[in-house]
């Protein structure tokens, strides 16, 4: 009696198991694991729609940060939306914020309805945004591809190509997003790393324009 007692439960959880294991599979496949937007190089990343907030306090002093060995724009294989700039000539009249990005990357593409804004916001105001596109993968080094992104992510400001990242070692860069706030002396007073920090970084805009 022990024995068919035992070989049928056995069976009872056996069938459970069973049952359990076809649900699941079911599920999975009704639910696929999302893939990365950037894993296939024929798909951009989608474009954000949320553009932060300004800040409307004074701006505060920044901590002085020391100058970059001879920061330049080098090596630039092609300019989108503009003729060829300097890091001097761009600071002729103001300020200059260099932003490194490359296309599929979704940090960077965070960042640009705050770029586009503080562009549209302070550019009459002496303030030039320079996106200098220093790839990470090989696609993203053709500057067709290059030219698409920044038509599909409306970006109007000049843009470098650094297809070689040449600009990228000379200003010794190693992430992106990476930003860059040079005065009108050709000083850099402000650098940010990474997503975030759009307050701390209009408030350094706007004093280097003061």
């Amino acid at each position: 009696m022990r024995s068919d007692n035992v070989n049928r439960r056995a069976g009872l959880l056996f069938a459970i198991l069973f049952v359990l294991v076809i649900a699941c599979g079911a599920d999975a496949a009704s639910n696929p694991a999302p893939t990365s937007p950037g894993d296939d190089q024929g798909v951009f990343p989608p474009t954000p729609t949320v553009v932060p907030a300004f800040s409307s306090a004074p701006p505060r002093i920044q901590p002085g940060i020391s100058t970059l060995r001879d920061p330049e724009l080098v090596g630039i294989v092609d300019w989108i939306n503009s003729e060829p700039l300097t890091l001097k000539n761009a600071s002729a009249d103001g300020a200059v914020l260099v932003d490194f990005w490359t296309y599929s990357c979704v940090n960077c593409i965070r960042t640009f309805p705050f770029l586009r804004a503080i562009h549209d916001r302070y550019s009459d105001q002496g303030l030039t945004i320079i996106g200098v596109h220093s790839p990470e993968f090989e696609f993203e080094k053709v500057p067709a591809n290059v030219a698409a992104a920044v038509d599909r992510y409306d970006l109007r400001y000049p843009i470098a190509v650094d297809s070689d990242k040449s600009t990228w070692d000379r200003f010794g860069n190693h992430f992106w997003p990476s930003t860059y706030l040079f005065d009108s002396n050709g000083t850099i007073v402000y650098r940010h790393f990474g997503e975030g920090g759009y307050f701390e970084t209009e408030d350094a805009v706007r004093l280097a324009l003061s």
